[in-house]
């Protein structure tokens, strides 16, 4: 039991001083070198094009989707985390704005209506979390797809729907999901993409075809008609909430420059000069607060895992288990990751729900729980 108490205290140190020989304070008196630093340096310094290449994507990817967002599903850009920009009026005619509820104010059936713990900026971030499952952001592929996605999906729309979302506006956005990951995959538009990502096509007499995924199994696909950067396409957009007519649109140039600007904003962000100061100034906060947090993090993992074995869990199982402590224990963390902040309008109960319907054991779900509530 002793020998077993000493590893147990040796990997919660390792980790700690792991942490901080990567990520903390540019301080190494056993070797005088700035290990930190050097590694921040290096790896920006011979991976830049890539680095870059992949923020441009991931740009032009979430403007795709945020656009979709805000024309077909009427969330207000305004709150959005990156994309602010209202394109309503950047089509003729312009298309109508479906604005918030207030009462005595607006009109029934011409407004939404927001849940008490629902606010647009989280539901964008939700939509850009679940891109990362649906679409691989690193390889321009398909990450999941059959009923393993569809498995996942619909504990996330039964998840929201108990939240207060009516469930056909989840099956909205999985579709918008569908149509940005075909639209940034397997087409391009001029003002609008990357060229070293970008599928090229001849231009013809003809709009061109591209494979939307059918949310139904996200396996098979639906052939669409593309000529412009927003249309609505039969079988795949929904009465009440799609604009049925495809022009294209106008003022682009002010679209582009943003885009423009956009991207090279994080291209900025991503240089050696810009991280080094940023490490400088965080290195102290990060070396004790974070080398603290790795601590209570090991800790908390490895007295879950003690918990599970003493109840016979197998092996395969303990990492849902933890993934649940984790996501619980995190769900308010406001981290650099703010897509992951949508979670803050769960519960406890949410977040049991969901674990549950995955296959875990209730009771030892909510056993587990009191380790941080």
């Amino acid at each position: 039991m002793v020998r077993r108490y000493d590893l147990f205290t040796q990997d919660i140190e390792y980790a700690k001083i792991k942490y901080a020989n990567k990520t903390g304070e540019p301080v190494r008196p056993k070797f005088n070198i700035d290990f930190a630093w050097l590694t921040w340096d290096l790896r920006f310094t011979t991976n830049i094009d890539l680095i870059d290449l992949f923020a441009g994507w991931s740009t032009l990817f979430r403007f795709l989707l945020d656009l979709h967002l805000n024309l077909d599903l009427h969330l207000d850009a305004s709150e959005f985390d990156w994309h602010t920009i209202d394109l309503h009026n950047f089509f003729t005619p312009s298309y109508e704005t479906i604005s918030k509820a207030y009462y005595g104010v607006s009109k029934y059936g011409r407004s939404y209506y927001d849940p008490p713990r629902i606010t647009i900026k989280n539901m964008e971030r939700m939509a850009w979390q679940l891109s990362k499952h649906v679409t691989h952001h690193t390889e321009w592929r398909y990450k999941q797809k059959g009923k393993t996605l569809q498995d996942y999906m619909q504990v996330i729309k039964d998840m929201i729907v108990d939240v207060g979302v009516r469930d056909f506006f989840i099956d909205a956005l999985k579709t918008t999901l569908a149509v940005a990951e075909a639209k940034i995959l397997h087409s391009a538009y001029w003002g609008a993409s990357i060229w070293d990502s970008a599928t090229w096509v001849e231009e013809t007499e003809k709009p061109h075809e591209i494979p939307v995924r059918d949310t139904e199994d996200f396996t098979t696909h639906v052939s669409c008609e593309t000529d412009t950067i927003h249309e609505n396409w039969w079988d795949i957009s929904r009465w009440d909430y799609a604009y049925w007519h495809s022009v294209e649109p106008h003022n682009w140039e002010e679209i582009e420059e943003y885009l423009d600007k956009a991207i090279k904003d994080f291209h900025q962000r991503n240089t050696p000069q810009y991280q080094a100061p940023f490490m400088a100034e965080r290195g102290h906060k990060i070396t004790v607060h974070g080398g603290f947090e790795v601590i209570r993090k090991t800790y908390l993992m490895k007295r879950v895992s003690r918990i599970l074995d003493d109840l016979g869990i197998l092996p395969i199982q303990k990492p849902h288990y933890i993934a649940f402590i984790q996501e619980l224990k995190y769900r308010n963390n406001k981290g650099f990751k703010k897509e992951k902040q949508w979670r803050e309008m769960l519960t406890k109960e949410d977040i049991i729900k969901k674990y549950v319907k995955l296959g875990l054991d209730e009771n030892i779900l909510r056993n587990l729980s009191i380790l941080v509530s």
